[in-house]
């Protein structure tokens, strides 16, 4: 892509690390110009400019990546935002050295690494691959000095305290502790030695007063069959780092940080064969940036040469997958919060929800703030089919109290693209929210899924684009799901005929209940608020009825969320099948016990739960299996009184299992019982008859 002899380096990100390290390491390297400096604070700015000298500022990162005499950025920003700006930096042809973790899952490293296609040099920021003694201790091996190594024990343990005043992203309660921090350093420096991670055992994860990990340890084997024990900590009084690799005829034992160059190696006998200990311990922390001095030399030559890099982007992958397989593990033991309070329809309201939003103490300054409310179609608030108004009114106050720019929108499913204003309107919502209102079928984003039902799917750009989305669904019954709160509302990111196609696609309640499930996952809430002041049982979601419990339930786990309702309503999470889904996929916590719960949770006496057939005991399992194909399919009846004519029904069948003839005639064995024409009759002219009853009249 270039032709040239120094490389022309624009940084990302001016805090005190690349003030201290980050630009006094690079002047130490001959063919390297520091050309272009971005940061949101101008005062960071002019710190590092006095460093770097003649470099242009910018506070607008795009405009960084339109600098054409920027020819590769590093950036150092808080792991959250580096997938997002190596999404960008990629658009924009640059080649880029991104600090560790490369991104903060799995997932988003396999998406850059789809992105690459070998034009861009992409290097993760590993510098303690670079430490001298790790090279003595390849070469120690390579020459036979301790045979076939068997085992790594790897532990780096730190103060963070000493670093905590220019390191607070470390204390960010998802991305933060040492399982982001420190950790990624043991866990890709064994990878020369030991190869990949293969079996993870033993996960341990403590917490510390601050409410981040500060200890991480496990052990397992490598794909080698090499055994390993690594730990990450913050709690040793002084940094230390002890890395031992065992072998057949002897050990290393080396400190990739204390000293760069300290190494011992000793026969089986435990007779010292080697030992270099280099500089003074103070001469070595005062020239701390050695390795990152060593690591941009390499990324230079790799660049101008058109060469590989001694650290991978393969090694940040495997490191991102290790951190994400310990932070499933991480979510299984912290309880999720779930914050239960009292609501009423009416000007108290704003001070229950702004309570309530206290708790969870989420930064709103500055940031867009999408709330997703329940807005199934046209029905007016006191039918309680849709979010109350007061409730989206209160959200978005308390929002925009804290500094919050505010969008409120849905997909209704009597909508598609851009027809949502008639339902908004009718459902009072469109007030609530003021000129805070979007239509969210305008700009539909084709996004990719993890899902083994469809790769990819329509969904509105402003749920993608949000910085902070908030879940506010209603608790109601569902005929299709049983209950319809954080996961079912969560269908409605889908734009146009998507749900349809998502219908059509997984048929039968059980595969349409994993479907959902995956379409949760493709934008977690950050905050679900569950509006109970009135709960819908029986028919539901639009014909049940009404009953007054006058509470509002809301968490950062909108799947604890729909646990909590479920409990409520005397149900086992395992005999709702969105639940058992989100259970296997690692989605959110169903095991009341395993939540932490603010405030009382009412039990809802009798609810009448919509109708089914027996599903379990002896009888269920006989009815089931001869009649259970036929009985879940729904029956529906067409009152002449109410229908119009108006042809929803028809229109949003998936199956086309629908005609007028004037009135809707549903021919029963093309239905597939997503109950679209159901839900969606403005009219509430389709109710659900005795299945029995189709054995005489077939529907045709």
């Amino acid at each position: 892509m270039f032709s040239m002899k120094t490389l022309r380096l624009g940084i990302a990100g001016c805090g005190l690390f690349t003030q201290m390290i980050g630009i006094p390491a690079m002047k130490k390297i001959r063919n390297i110009e520091v050309t272009a400096l971005c940061d949101i604070n101008e005062e960071r700015l002019r710190k590092s400019n006095r460093l770097a000298k003649s470099a242009r500022i910018y506070t607008n990162y795009s405009e960084f990546l339109a600098d054409s005499a920027v020819d590769a950025v590093y950036i150092c920003t808080p792991p959250e935002y580096h997938y997002g700006m190596m999404l960008d930096a990629i658009g924009a042809e640059k080649h880029i050295l991104c600090e560790k973790p490369l991104t903060v899952s799995y997932e988003q490293a396999l998406d850059i690494k789809d992105r690459l296609d070998g034009s861009i040099v992409l290097m993760p920021s590993h510098n303690y691959s670079y430490a001298p003694c790790l090279d003595l201790a390849s070469a120690s091996i390579q020459n036979g000095a301790i045979g076939d190594i068997l085992h790594i024990d790897n532990t780096f343990d730190i103060n963070i305290n000493f670093w905590q005043s220019f390191s607070k992203h470390q204390f960010h309660p998802e991305y933060g502790g040492a399982l982001y921090d420190h950790f990624p350093h043991v866990v890709y420096t064994i990878f020369p030695f030991a190869g990949r991670i293969k079996e993870i055992e033993n996960v341990k994860l403590e917490r510390s007063r601050r409410g981040v990990n500060d200890l991480v340890s496990l052990n397992g084997v490598t794909d080698r069959g090499i055994s390993y024990s690594l730990r990450a900590s913050w709690r040793s009084m002084l940094p230390k780092w002890k890395m031992d690799i065992v072998g057949t005829d002897g050990k290393i034992n080396i400190d990739p940080r204390g000293n760069f160059h300290w190494i011992t190696v000793k026969n089986s006998a435990g007779k010292v064969i080697y030992k270099k200990r280099g500089k003074s311990r103070l001469e070595q922390f005062l020239s701390y940036h050695l390795t990152y001095k060593n690591q941009f030399e390499d990324f230079v030559q790799a660049v101008l040469d058109r060469g590989e890099t001694r650290v991978t982007f393969g090694d940040s992958v495997e490191t991102m997958r290790v951190i994400d397989r310990v932070a499933a593990a991480n979510k299984r033991l912290v309880k999720p919060r779930i914050v239960i309070d009292d609501l009423v329809y009416n000007d108290s309201a704003f001070g229950t929800i702004d309570r309530l939003i206290d708790r969870f103490q989420i930064d709103f300054r500055d940031k867009n703030v999408l709330l997703k409310p329940n807005m199934l179609g046209p029905w007016k608030p006191e039918k309680g089919v849709t979010t109350h108004p007061v409730v989206v009114e209160a959200v978005k106050r308390a929002v925009e109290k804290r500094g919050g720019k505010v969008t409120v929108g849905d997909n209704p499913g009597t909508g598609s693209y851009g027809r949502s204003d008639s339902s908004a309107e009718a459902t009072g919502i469109k007030t609530a929210s003021g000129k805070s209102w979007r239509e969210l079928g305008l700009n539909p984003v084709k996004v990719s899924v993890s899902s083994k039902h469809f790769k990819e799917l329509i969904v509105s750009s402003e749920v993608m684009d949000a910085d902070i989305l908030i879940n506010i669904p209603k608790f109601k019954t569902h005929t299709l799901t049983t209950i319809t709160g954080s996961i079912k509302n969560m269908f409605g990111i889908l734009v146009g005929g998507q749900k349809m196609n998502v219908h059509s696609t997984c048929p039968s309640p059980d595969v349409f209940a994993d479907a959902l499930v995956d379409i949760y996952l493709v934008r977690k809430p950050d905050l679900t608020i569950l509006d109970a002041g009135t709960v819908m049982e029986g028919n539901g979601p639009t014909t049940g009825t009404l009953r007054t419990v006058n509470k509002v339930i809301a968490s950062d786990d909108g799947v604890a969320v729909d646990a909590v309702m479920a409990a409520m309503i005397g149900v086992r999470p395992d005999d709702i099948a969105m639940l058992k889904a989100a259970a296997a996929k690692d989605a959110g916590e169903t095991d009341i016990e395993n939540m932490d719960i603010t405030g009382s949770m009412p039990k809802i006496g009798k609810f009448k739960l919509p109708p089914g057939i027996l599903k379990s005991g002896f009888i269920g399992a006989i009815v089931n299996k001869f009649m259970g194909s036929f009985l879940n399919k729904p029956y529906f009846v067409i009152d002449k009184k109410r229908c119009e004519q108006c042809g929803v029904c028809v229109k949003h069948c998936p199956r086309q299992a629908i005609q007028l003839k004037p009135f809707p005639v549903v021919k029963r064995k093309n239905c597939i019982g997503c109950y679209c024409c159901f839900e969606l009759c403005p009219h509430e002219a389709i109710r659900l008859g005795n299945p029995m009853v189709s054995l005489a009249n077939t529907g045709k």
